[in-house]
């Protein structure tokens, strides 16, 4: 009996080294164990997510803004030392710049091949009062294919060039065949028009907004106040053109360079600021990748975020530098 006690406290023994072997050797997790650290991550993940990307966006949109800033402060020095003179909207998107016409026109002088008007757009205009002198003066592919970064909005695209309508473009005596092209987010107020009125040469002169083609428009013309009349802001663009423009969005096609085109220069289009979207093209309007608002700079430089849902009459009153009607909400 002595020996099967003794040998019945060996294996007991002998078990209990086992079992506690087993347990120190054991490194692993168990599959429910992953599959609740698993749990735990995704569950702190989704919680995590729309934090980051609120405060991504929130960076973006303050680099938007600042980049309408710069931009209005360059046209803000065109103004100071062109005779108080807004910056000139050229004559169409097929002239990248003359690098030999300055930036004026001749008054009342709408002709397209007149030697002393020039025919580039107002972004070329203002090219030297953002230290581009030399890509104003550079030829005529190197220009048209320069991209630079404020004229992007960071929530919409990275500062690059951009496939776009494949047309013959000019500057000078140059010609090239425009293939890629660098692009401009925002765009200058044309008036409170139709896309009628936009493209009709006829009605140039009478136009109640503040850069157009062949615009000569000078600071006692903002009769409304410099405070209440919109210089430029944010454009509307189809999200599914943002990389590449296979559809043939007339707002995104060209140069940001070029003279009056859809893509620099906005106007009241159907009365609707609108956010952009998947497969909606409205090619005359302001509007934007942000949420609730876009941007918007007035002819004294001041900024301000207009809501999506302003009402048209407000809007057309903005976009009128000489209707009478002032709005003062916003302005204070």
């Amino acid at each position: 009996m002595k020996i099967m006690g003794e040998i019945e406290m060996y294996a007991w023994k002998r078990n209990q080294r086992v079992s506690a072997n087993s347990l120190r050797c054991r490194k692993g997790f168990t599959l429910v164990e992953m599959l609740v650290v698993i749990t735990i991550m995704a569950t702190i993940m989704a919680v995590l997510l729309p934090a980051v990307n609120s405060v991504r966006e929130i960076a973006r949109l303050t680099q938007c803004k600042n980049n309408l800033k710069q931009i209005s402060q360059a046209a803000q020095n065109h103004v100071a030392t062109n005779d108080e003179r807004f910056p000139c909207g050229g004559y169409s998107h097929f002239y990248i710049g003359d690098r030999k016409r300055g930036n004026n026109v001749k008054e009342n002088d709408f002709a397209e091949n007149s030697a002393v008007n020039q025919r580039g757009g107002w972004i070329y205009n203002i090219l030297p009062y953002l230290d581009q002198e030399n890509l104003r003066n550079a030829d005529l592919k190197t220009r048209s294919e320069t991209p630079l970064s404020m004229f992007y909005c960071p929530t919409r695209r990275r500062p690059l060039v951009y496939d776009g309508y494949n047309r013959e473009v000019r500057g000078d005596s140059e010609k090239i065949t425009l293939r890629f092209a660098s692009k401009s987010d925002y765009a200058a107020n044309s008036g409170p028009y139709t896309l009628v009125e936009i493209t009709d040469r006829k009605s140039d002169k009478n136009r109640n907004g503040v850069i157009f083609r062949y615009s000569n428009i000078r600071l006692k013309e903002i009769s409304d106040g410099t405070s209440y009349t919109c210089l430029m802001g944010e454009k509307y663009l189809d999200a599914d053109v943002y990389l590449a423009n296979k559809t043939g969005d007339e707002s995104d096609d060209d140069s940001y360079l070029g003279g009056q085109n859809k893509d620099t220069l906005k106007c009241l289009g159907d009365g609707r600021l609108v956010m952009d979207r998947r497969g909606l093209q409205k090619t005359e309007t302001f509007g934007g990748p942000h949420s609730q608002a876009m941007n918007m700079i007035f002819c004294d430089g001041r900024l301000a975020a207009i809501n999506f849902n302003i009402s048209s009459a407000t809007l057309t009153n903005f976009l009128n530098r000489r209707d009478g009607n002032v709005v003062t909400e916003l302005s204070k």
